[in-house]
């Protein structure tokens, strides 16, 4: 008997994201600025302005609280994050 090769599936990527809309109010100066760059880039200004956005929040991590973790064995959850008892 001969075996088949299995074939294995791709990785799976990231979920893809659903837009969300949101508002923000801008000065007139920014608000120019904004679609001035927009017109130089061909897009549209939620498209460019999501852009930048994602550029200046790079290193910013984001977590939901919610979600149950696993306790590490030496973790301390008062002297967690902001605020805690090592922020004085």
């Amino acid at each position: 008997m001969s075996e088949k090769p299995t074939q294995r599936r791709k990785a799976a990527g990231p979920p893809p994201s659903k837009p969300v809309k949101c508002t923000i109010l801008l000065d007139v100066e920014t608000h120019t600025k904004l679609a001035a760059g927009a017109a130089m880039r061909r897009c549209d200004r939620s498209s460019f302005a999501a852009t930048i956005l994602r550029e200046g929040l790079r290193g910013i991590v984001a977590f939901d609280r919610n979600i149950p973790r696993k306790p590490a064995d030496n973790a301390d959850p008062a002297g967690e994050g902001i605020g805690g008892a090592d922020a004085a």
